[in-house]
């Protein structure tokens, strides 16, 4: 398995999003000697971000870095745009490997789903995946599933009424958790953004997840699949309020694997270091 990685993704801090999230994962794929090999992300110009957001976003985001003028949840380095283009690159690569092998992962920082056209917040600066279906899958009917914790209002916000893609989310509802506002939450042509209510377990998620998927693709018909992989439902990560335990990553990832399509997956939240690496190879090992 081939996954796009690169260690200047380290060079990004920003508590509770550090870079040992990161480490934590690597250390898990070396140490148990998984079958993967990292390869670096797709170096891009500026022009693959303006595919998704605006030129003033683009430049705000420069300018903020070169300033280090950061913002209660986005820091800002002098490094920042660069590795924030560089986690674009990253999903990007990972487009391109699930072309030729079939799935791929995007181990990257920092995450991307909460970063829309014009607007970037909640550790997110650019939207990673967003990027990597427009600048490599843009003629192909792609379906998005997002299984982070909190509902993604960036992914949302690009990609509303494109019917070249459907967004599927299930969530903590936004009623009780970031970014706690119902524009981002409910049904409507090519989104489907469900709610759940705190506390939810194993059970009910993965109920719910199957409904919804089969819906999707009885709909939507897709050609490929990108998953906007967040494991902040996890029952230890104090992030949130739902159940979910590390078996139940690896069930999400053979219900999207039994699509047969083309499938590429970028790192979103997940903030228990202690068994964040086991909850990635949980999910990323059932399409091997």
């Amino acid at each position: 398995m081939r996954i796009a990685y690169s260690e200047k993704f380290l060079e990004h801090e920003n508590p509770p999003e550090v870079s040992g999230r990161l480490k934590a994962i690597v250390e898990h794929i070396e140490g148990s000697k998984l079958p993967v090999e990292f390869e670096a992300p797709k170096k891009i110009d500026g022009e693959e971000l303006l595919l998704v957001h605006t030129k003033r976003l683009v430049e705000e985001l420069k300018r903020r870095s070169e300033t280090e003028d950061s913002l209660p949840e986005n820091p800002f380095t002098k490094k920042t745009f660069e590795i924030a283009k560089l986690a674009c690159g990253g999903a990007l690569r990972a487009a391109e490997i699930a072309d030729e092998d079939g799935f791929s992962f995007a181990l990257v920082r920092p995450p991307g789903h909460h970063a829309g056209r014009d607007f970037y917040h909640g550790f997110c600066y650019m939207n990673n995946i967003a990027v990597a279906v427009r600048g490599n899958w843009s003629r192909k009917k792609t379906l998005i599933v997002d299984f982070d914790v909190h509902a993604g209002n960036g992914t949302i916000d690009i990609f509303e009424g494109d019917d070249s893609v459907f967004y599927l989310s299930l969530h903590q509802t936004v009623r009780a958790l970031f970014p706690y506002d119902l524009r981002w939450e409910g049904r409507r042509a090519n989104i489907n953004s469900v709610g759940l209510a705190p506390g939810a377990d194993d059970a009910e998620y993965l109920r719910i997840f199957r409904k919804a998927l089969g819906e999707a693709v009885s709909s939507f018909k897709p050609e490929r699949v990108a998953v906007s992989a967040g494991f902040d439902a996890y029952c230890e990560d104090g992030i949130a309020s739902l159940k979910l335990d590390t078996e139940t990553y690896n069930a999400i990832g053979k219900e999207i694997a039994k699509l047969g399509l083309q499938t590429f997956a970028v790192l979103e939240g997940g903030y228990y270091l202690p068994d964040l690496g086991k909850n990635v190879w949980s999910f990323i090992s059932a399409f091997r």
